[in-house]
């Protein structure tokens, strides 16, 4: 959901993966430790080419997207589904739109630590979110963490309007 475009790898890269592993075990070629370096080793020989996704077929994948997991819940509850929590909390102006074209009336996020609008080394309760930014979530004061000995940050996710 976020504005960034997807790298598609030419399927001769992929295929070289395919076959070294299928070659060397399947599923437990990923239980030894040099997975990584092998695969990596094979690939020196095969130049890595591919292409970005256009902005419009960006587009297209998360209004597809949007629209088939809000269709598959409604047909799982039996519910009209009006509310999204954005994967992994990315949610870009186009995801945004494109949630209210397909009859999303708001969407959720969560900020806190790792949120790029949080400033690293400060709390939740201490962010003053940048101009135009996610509002943060009203910290609430939960129980003593048992290993840091401080309350976890829980707080509800922040919801926005898509229209």
């Amino acid at each position: 959901m976020s504005e960034e475009l997807r790298f598609f790898e030419d399927p001769e890269v992929r295929e070289t993966c395919v076959a070294e592993v299928a070659a060397s075990g399947g599923e437990g070629f990923f239980l030894r430790a040099d997975w990584e370096a092998r695969l990596r080793g094979r690939l020196r020989r095969v130049p890595v080419r591919g292409r970005r996704e256009t902005p419009a077929e960006r587009e297209e994948a998360i209004r597809r997207d949007l629209a088939e997991s809000r269709r598959a819940i409604e047909a799982r509850t039996g519910r009209p589904v009006r509310h999204l929590c954005y994967p992994w909390h990315a949610a870009g102006p186009t995801a945004r739109r494109l949630a209210s074209e397909v009859g999303l009336r708001d969407g959720l996020v969560r900020e806190g630590p790792g949120h790029p609008d949080l400033a690293p080394g400060r709390r939740p309760e201490e962010h003053r979110p940048r101009r135009g930014g996610l509002r943060r979530a009203p910290a609430r004061r939960g129980p003593v963490h048992p290993h840091r000995g401080a309350p976890p940050q829980v707080g509800p996710p922040v919801r926005r309007g898509l229209r």
